[in-house]
């Protein structure tokens, strides 16, 4: 797509009746869809001075007219499944065109093209304005960075080659392998020829009459030592194979460790030098995998070289080459088998193959379940989720049993009727050749010499049946069973060593139960070590009532974690007692424990899924309005809502795409929605900035009543809101008392606050932060009329009709007006969770300063509302989500690890491609799927059972998850 794409007629003349020349255009692009999410096109014209957008279904007069010179600037702006081409104005962003993500990459150069002509430059076109460096010039598909080889236009004879290339410096090896194979399988079709002359020749009573087949065998006329020959040069032809496979296969093992090394050594080497955005879209499992165990493959490639399927293309090519100089007759019937083997292989790939792919699909499915379930372990403990986390592991056990069902029983169809295929061929030559050896006897006793009768002997037929095993047997490729005991045999030896590990933290066998928790801690003389030589906490005794905020410091090492650990019962004090409520840790159920404490730790961790399955996790029934209010409480409700799709968008390992910030926030709101007895956060505001701090810090001021609080901090400014604050040094406390008290005893705390300038702390963004605050009402106050929480405040603000004015300028620009005095323009709305509920639990949203999103307030339920305020706040969703509902699917077909997909929708007809991958085809509800595209294009099947015949049974071919 150019930025100076030829203007249609029609647009031409509108531009013309606009008072506008044609020649003035120096930009003009199509987009494919208008700001509704139509499939209309519509065009940006610019000149020097002014913008245009035509719309191709009225193109008399421009739908928008812009001068240049009243924009204070252009951008972009990603929304659900497209994007928007703004323009500033005024202060307030309006939405001049829309696109798909087909065309965002020509959409940003013609943003930045537009800010070259707005501030008057010169406007000076280049290659890189109409070429996407991610887009494979072979195939048109989205690649994930620029200059990645796309799977279209891989050559697949490239990876052989290439392997063959690493093989260079080891080629006077490589080629001594060669020789030796050859020499092997030589040596392997020498052993029916002597079958064939000894029975011809050596024990049959009318061998007398036959030439030798050679002259010096003319001699010997005794047929003992004919015998003695033959098995002498069977013994002789056997030793020379032995001797060639013992030193071939030492060769192929020092060759192919080698390659392994040399590949491994250069892809960690390359590893270190990509950059992180490389791991943001990669697993690291996979990463991890391709290092441990994809080199391996080269290991197995020199196996397959020296015995695997090279030695076995040149049995099956010496062995016909041996049956045809034999007997040509009789190896023509010897390949009737051909055509229903090639007819077998393509039965395999049809629909035997896909269970395998199914069964490993599952099974790495389920190996990365179990490193997310392992990696998070502390998480699954703080928030008692054992049980949780044992279904779902049960239930991905048990998909993974039925795909290895359907494997083993396709298998022990498939392999025995290859065999009886095979046994066919055996049966045509037994028939066919008896006949030969029946003829031949017949022409004998006729009294025809033997070198001229007719037919073939026994001798040939025998020598025939054994080429044609060395034909057969290479295709059939039977299993190494001492391999396969091997490893099954240590698989079993590592599965019973993980079971016969004793549990070193038991659950009493009649535990109190912890049904109302008040939160009272006591320490009694706890002495603890990670190792029992090594103590990290020695004879430590203190008492928090319930309700205290107590902070923690100390340096590192000093034993501050090691004291959450023990209340959350991770560990068994070695000494001492840890006291709840009164009762010692170890006499309650580690579930009730844990329930009431929630725990933010110093390493946030996020599991594989979306973000609203992280934030519930320590609580799945909880209520949308609590965990909005928990979001805010822990300042991730506003950078949940700039992700496209809010609560529902989807994070990989660790929180992959989140800074680590946003991981922490979430960390904290996780938390707070479990609304524990006792809050425990450890380092937990290490990872945020100062102004994210001091939200947080507010947001806990009022969320800590009630409940006991501790906080670990490094941050000493975090800890003067504290009752109570506790010095930890080398093990033990060595000062409490509050910040006043401490720093009046001018001991170690205080020695610590001068360090860090904590006594005068004050950076760019809190004095900002607090600036802005003091212009809100203050924290807890709601305002008379409408019975808001202050803008700035963590609790949620739920409009409603009764106090909100919602209404559109001349610009189609949205304004929103609370209690009749306090209006908001350019007011946009986003759904906070358009994937469960697009219609409910709305967040409208306008700009402040520094071009940062501040929420307004919230929507429940929008039908609630009157009609035209539905209408206005559609419209302005419309303009940022664009979702195709499908309602068949015509055709699915897969081609390099990609589907290509045609489908109807509401829409219209849409053909796509997408990854066939787990990550771009995720759950919608119940029984529905949301398809993700290489444009990024979001695709939604409402209920899978509900498709059409025969699309549901091909679309449950390929997305079978």
């Amino acid at each position: 797509m150019k930025l100076t794409s030829e203007l249609p007629v029609d647009i031409t003349e509108g531009l013309k009746r606009a008072g506008a020349e044609p020649r003035d255009v120096v930009l003009s692009i199509p987009t494919d869809i208008n700001l509704t999410g139509h499939y209309v096109r519509q065009w940006v014209v610019a000149s020097a001075s002014t913008l245009w957008v035509f719309d191709e279904s009225v193109p008399q007069t421009p739908a928008l007219t812009l001068a240049l010179s009243e924009i204070g600037e252009f951008r972009t702006m990603a929304v659900y499944g497209s994007g928007l081409l703004q323009a500033k104005i005024g202060g307030i962003w309006l939405d001049i065109v829309r696109y798909s993500n087909r065309t965002k990459y020509h959409f940003g150069r013609l943003a930045k093209r537009l800010e070259d002509l707005r501030e008057g430059k010169i406007l000076e076109l280049s290659p890189d304005d109409e070429v996407d460096p991610r887009r494979c010039p072979v195939s048109g598909v989205i690649l994930e960075y620029p200059g990645q080889l796309s799977p279209f236009a891989v050559k697949h004879g490239a990876a052989f080659s290439r392997v063959m290339q690493l093989m260079r410096p080891y080629w006077p090896a490589a080629c001594m392998m060669m020789v030796l194979l050859i020499v092997a399988v030589g040596l392997d079709m020498i052993a029916p020829r002597l079958i064939r002359y000894l029975i011809d020749h050596v024990l049959d009573p009318k061998s007398a009459g036959k030439s030798q087949p050679f002259a010096f065998l003319e001699e010997l006329k005794s047929p003992t030592y004919l015998l003695l020959l033959v098995v002498g040069a069977y013994a002789v032809a056997q030793i020379l194979r032995a001797v060639a496979t013992v030193i071939n296969g030492r060769i192929a093992s020092r060759v192919g460790t080698s390659i392994s090394f040399d590949i491994r050594t250069k892809l960690v080497g390359h590893l270190e030098q990509l950059s992180l955005s490389y791991y943001d879209k990669q697993s690291v499992g996979s990463l991890v995998g391709r290092v441990a165990y994809d080199t391996e493959a080269v290991q197995g490639f020199m196996g397959q070289l020296t015995a695997g399927f090279l030695m076995q293309i040149l049995m099956v090519i010496l062995a016909a080459i041996s049956m045809y100089s034999l007997e040509p007759h009789l190896a023509l019937w010897a390949l009737i088998p051909a055509p229903f083997v090639i007819a077998g292989t393509f039965i395999f790939y049809r629909f035997v193959y896909p269970h395998y792919q199914r069964f490993w699909e599952r099974s790495s499915r389920q190996a990365g379940m179990l490193n997310g379930l392992l990696t998070g372990i502390r998480v699954v403990k703080a928030f008692a989720q054992e049980d949780r986390e044992l279904k779902r592991f049960t239930a991905s056990s048990e998909t993974l049993r039925d795909a290895r069902l359907k494997v083993d029983a396709s298998a022990a169809t498939f392999y025995p009727l290859m065999g009886l295929i095979f046994g066919v061929g055996g049966w045509i030559v037994w028939y066919v050749g008896g006949q030969k050896v029946l003829e031949n006897n017949f022409s004998i006793a006729q009294g025809v010499g033997p070198d001229d009768a007719a037919g073939i002997s026994l001798g040939t037929l025998i020598a025939f049946f054994s080429y044609l095993g060395l034909f057969y047997g290479p295709l059939s490729g039977l299993t190494n069973l001492t391999s396969w005991l091997t490893q099954f045999s240590t698989q079993m030896h590592r599965i019973f060593e993980v079971l016969d590990t004793p549990i070193a933290i038991p659950d009493h066998r009649q535990p109190v139960p912890m049904n109302n928790m008040r939160g009272e801690i006591e320490f009694k003389g706890v002495t603890f070590g990670y190792s029992r030589q090594s103590p990290i906490l020695k004879n430590v005794n203190f008492h928090i009532t319930p309700g205290q905020m107590i902070g923690v410091v100390g340096r590192s090492g000093s034993g501050k974690s090691t004291v959450i650990n023990l209340i959350s019962r991770f560990y068994d004090v070695d000494e001492g007692q840890v006291l709840i409520d009164g009762i010692e840790v170890r006499q309650m159920s580690k579930q009730d424990l844990r329930r009431n404490i929630g725990v933010v730790l110093q390493e946030p961790f996020l599991f594989r899924g979306t973000l609203w399955d992280n934030l519930v996790y320590g609580r799945s029934d909880a209520g949308i309005e609590d965990v909005i209010a928990a979001s805010r409480a822990g300042n991730s409700h506003d950078f949940i809502m700039r992700q496209m799709q809010a609560y529902d968008t989807w994070v990989g390992e660790r929180g992959a795409g989140l800074s680590g910030g946003e991981r922490q926030r979430l960390s904290i709101a996780r938390a707070l929605l479990c609304e524990p007895r006792i809050l425990i956060l450890d380092e937990a505001t290490s990872s945020v900035d100062s102004e994210s701090e001091l939200a947080i810090q507010t947001a806990l001021g009022e969320l800590v009543k009630g409940r006991t609080s501790i906080i670990i901090a490094h941050r000493l400014s975090t800890l003067r809101n504290c009752d109570r604050i506790m010095v930890v040094d080398d093990g033990r406390i060595v000062e409490q008392g509050t910040h006043v008290e401490l720093m009046a005893q001018a001991g170690r705390y205080a020695k610590l606050v001068r360090i860090q300038g904590a006594a005068n702390e004050g950076t760019i963004d809190t004095l900002v932060e607090e600036e802005k605050k003091s212009r809100e009402l203050p924290a807890g106050q709601y305002d008379p009329v409408t019975g808001l929480p202050p803008l700035t405040g963590h609790r949620p603000r739920w409009l409603k009709p009764d106090f909100t004015t919602i209404t559109l300028d001349e610009r189609k620009s949205l304004h929103i007006t609370i209690g009749n005095d306090r209006t908001y323009d350019g007011v946009f709305a986003l759904r906070c969770m358009p994937v469960r509920y697009p219609g409910k639990f709305i967040s409208l949203r306008w700009i402040i300063e520094d071009n940062r999103e501040q929420e307004i307030g919230l929507i429940r339920d929008l039908g609630e509302w009157p009609e035209d305020a539905q209408r206005l706040i559609r419209e302005s969703l419309l303009r940022r989500y664009l979702i195709h509902t499908i309602t068949s699917i015509d055709s699915i077909s897969e081609e390099h690890d990609y589907l290509m997909i045609t489908a109807q929708t509401d829409l219209g007809p849409r053909e796509f491609i997408m990854k066939w991958s787990y990550d771009t085809a995720q759950d919608y509800g119940v029984k529905g799927k949301v398809l993700l595209d290489v444009e990024e294009n979001r695709y939604v099947v409402l209920d899978v059972s509900a498709l059409p015949d025969p699309g549901r049974s091909n679309f449950e071919r390929y997305i079978y998850w």
